[in-house]
């Protein structure tokens, strides 16, 4: 099913691709795609490809910014994200990650077997640094999915919604396992990170 689905929306998402692709070529040097590291079905490594939405130096950049500002630098600290961030593109990398359509290259992960459609979304390296090292989140038992309850929730909240949604990111991202048609391992309290204290989700 998650084959065939891709293959259609694969064909349907074409043309958005493209226009996203030479848009980001216009803006920014660099590659329209990119593909990070990150961890799929019982802790593989995957490339999960996406559209860049970020500048070509974005590490340098964020570097810079964090040090400049120590607000700022609280903020990434506590939420790994920023309201105001320098990395982004102009125009387009605002649109694309508004809308998440920089996740529309991952049909390929799913046509290659490495991803489904629902299931919870692959962490990043900095995200599975705050799971104990006996998380089920370090080994995953079901393919990680194009969308999670962070496409549904949490980029469609509000500014004050969107931060508060952030410090809950590293437990919500596992609750879409309920919803895809794989089975959901049992997990313990333990299981998932710590909380920072006086922060409710």
């Amino acid at each position: 099913m998650d084959f065939t689905l891709a293959v259609v929306f694969g064909i349907v998402a074409l043309p958005v691709l493209v226009v996203a692709a030479l848009w980001i070529k216009i803006v920014s040097r660099g590659p329209a795609l990119y593909y990070p590291i990150r961890v799929g079905e019982a802790g593989r490594p995957i490339r999960v490809w996406k559209l860049r939405t970020m500048r070509s130096d974005a590490e340098n950049l964020l570097s810079g910014h964090l040090l400049q500002f120590p607000e700022a630098r609280e903020e990434w600290q506590r939420y790994f994200k920023l309201k105001k961030d320098p990395r982004i593109l102009p125009g387009i990398g605002h649109l694309l990650r508004r809308t998440s359509l920089d996740e529309l290259p991952q049909l390929w992960n799913i046509h290659r077997g490495e991803m489904s459609l629902v299931g919870p979304r692959p962490f990043p390296e900095y995200h599975l640094r705050q799971f104990q090292p006996n998380s089920a989140a370090y080994a995953p038992r079901s393919p990680p999915g194009l969308t999670g309850l962070w496409q549904v929730s949490a980029r469609a909240a509000t500014a004050t919604s969107k931060a508060r949604s952030a410090r809950c990111l590293l437990h919500p991202q596992l609750v879409p396992l309920a919803r895809s048609p794989h089975p959901r391992p049992h997990r313990s309290r333990r299981d998932f990170p710590q909380r920072p204290p006086n922060h409710h989700c």
